[in-house]
């Protein structure tokens, strides 16, 4: 009688047992099938986003390798930046903020470190209008303000503008290869590379981006747009 017990007893432990590895299998099984963006989504998003903040530094991308997911919807990343003088290593995150990720809107870049240093994040600006830039190299002369002879008259209402400047500030660029662009964001076509032996003087501010004046060849003055974070004042 006491084996028979003994026998049912061994027979439930076996039955419970093969009862919770089959849940534990089927908690494995939806953890594997959870949904994520493809590898080489990824990839593209990070390249996209990247690209876009060291085109202003006059470098692009050697290496890009995508990391693990380190938090929700949350990767890591590193790679190379090829300049003129050296390639620099840069790691950084990128993080999803909504699908479909194929689309590289619903991507954010939440850090960006080149060579040590923490790169400030920039986005695209869109204004409605462009400027029309003298595409003339600028000299090594030294900014010099010019006199304004126009008054205003009292019925002129003030110039609305984000940042207005007081005084003509002068600065320089931050290294050797900066892109100067037609207008106020990356989405605007480089007008030419500006070194940082030349006088930039800033007129106003926009959105992150500065509105210099400078000394172009046979004397005549150019006007350029340049991202703030890429600039220095003297």
């Amino acid at each position: 009688m006491k084996k028979l017990f003994l026998l049912i007893f061994l027979l439930l432990i076996i039955v419970a047992g093969v009862f919770f590895l089959k849940n534990d299998r089927s908690d494995e099984e939806n953890v594997s099938t959870i949904s994520g963006p493809p590898a080489h989504q990824i990839y593209d998003a990070i390249r996209e986003l990247t690209t876009a903040q060291f085109t202003d530094y006059g470098m692009a991308i050697a290496l890009l390798v995508p990391g693990a997911s380190i938090s929700k919807n949350t990767w890591d990343f590193r790679g190379n930046a090829r300049s003129a003088e050296r390639d620099k290593p840069f790691f950084g995150t990128i993080k999803n903020k909504c699908q479909p990720y194929s689309d590289n809107a619903c991507w954010e870049l939440i850090s960006l470190n080149l060579d040590g240093s923490e790169l400030p994040i920039t986005t695209n600006f869109s204004p409605t209008e462009t400027i029309d830039q003298n595409s003339k190299t600028p000299s090594q002369k030294t900014v010099q303000k010019k006199p304004d002879n126009q008054q205003k008259t009292k019925q002129q209402e003030p110039k609305a503008e984000p940042d207005a400047i007081t005084g003509l500030q002068i600065w320089r660029t931050r290294t050797k290869n900066v892109n100067g662009r037609t207008g106020p964001g990356t989405n605007f076509k480089i007008a030419f590379k500006i070194p940082d032996s030349i006088d930039l003087g800033l007129i106003e501010k926009r959105d992150g981006w500065g509105l210099f004046r400078y000394d172009a060849e046979g004397g005549k003055e150019g006007k350029i747009w340049i991202s703030m974070r890429l600039v220095l004042q003297k």
